[in-house]
């Protein structure tokens, strides 16, 4: 089996931040941009797998670029869609839950994200895998 080095292109979390904080309408709808940490903190249940646990991001994009990088246990990347939102009583912000089905069909996940961090993060959930990115 040949492996291929995948090189995604995340921007900086410093330029994320700097976006974020320049769009006033954006921080005055969402009353306080949690701090970014791998998992979150109180969290409880398996990471990523409920919506007591859910996986922090940043924003839409945060999803968008943690669930492109995410892959299956031998490598296989998802399809995905937003299944619904609903409340994981963590903090005061709403969490997301998605539906994920291998290209190869082979798994199917529903994972819990919260978009209201100020960065991605860097684990992924039990048998999944995170691909790492480095800007060139």
């Amino acid at each position: 089996m040949t492996h291929a080095l995948v090189i995604c292109h995340d921007e900086l979390f410093e330029h994320q931040k700097r976006v974020l904080m320049s769009q006033d309408w954006l921080m005055t709808n969402l009353t306080g941009v949690l701090d970014g940490c791998d998992s979150v903190p109180g969290g409880k249940g398996v990471f990523g797998r409920t919506p007591m646990n859910p996986i922090p991001v940043s924003g839409i994009a945060g999803q968008i670029a943690y669930l492109n990088r995410l892959r299956t246990g031998s490598g296989m990347s998802f399809l995905y869609r937003r299944a619904m939102g609903t409340f994981g009583l963590i903090n005061q912000y709403p969490v997301d839950c998605f539906e994920l089905v291998a290209l190869d069909g082979t798994c199917c996940e529903e994972l819990y994200l919260d978009m209201h961090f100020s960065h991605n993060s860097t684990l992924a959930p039990s048998g999944l895998i995170l691909l790492t990115c480095r800007i060139q």
